[in-house]
């Protein structure tokens, strides 16, 4: 059928939004958790999601250069793909899981 795409819906859409959703919430707990007593509310919240907004633009920028790299590889097989097809399928997930796994553990 010409003119129709091949997507895989919307589960690694979903997937990926889940990994960021996760690593800001982590990285967040991580540092409230490690807030030294006798600081106020306020400040340890404030650097706590900064710090987890921090470990979300890491994820999210390993998911695009590897959503970068497949839509390159599938431009140069001669596939017709569009930039969020590219971004959004299941080997970028596994990436941005990979990444979660390293900013998780670090």
């Amino acid at each position: 059928m010409r003119g129709r795409r091949r997507t895989e819906g919307r589960a690694p859409m979903l997937a990926l939004a889940g990994i960021l959703l996760l690593v800001f919430a982590v990285e967040t707990a991580k540092e409230v958790a490690d807030a030294e007593p006798g600081q106020g509310v306020i400040m340890v919240l404030v650097s706590s999601v900064a710090e987890g907004l921090v470990g979300a633009y890491i994820v999210a920028a390993v998911a695009l250069v590897v959503g970068l790299m497949v839509y390159l590889s599938a431009y140069l097989r001669g596939v017709r793909t569009t930039f969020p097809e590219a971004i959004f399928n299941r080997v970028v997930v596994l990436a941005a899981g990979a990444a979660l796994l390293v900013v998780y553990l670090s």
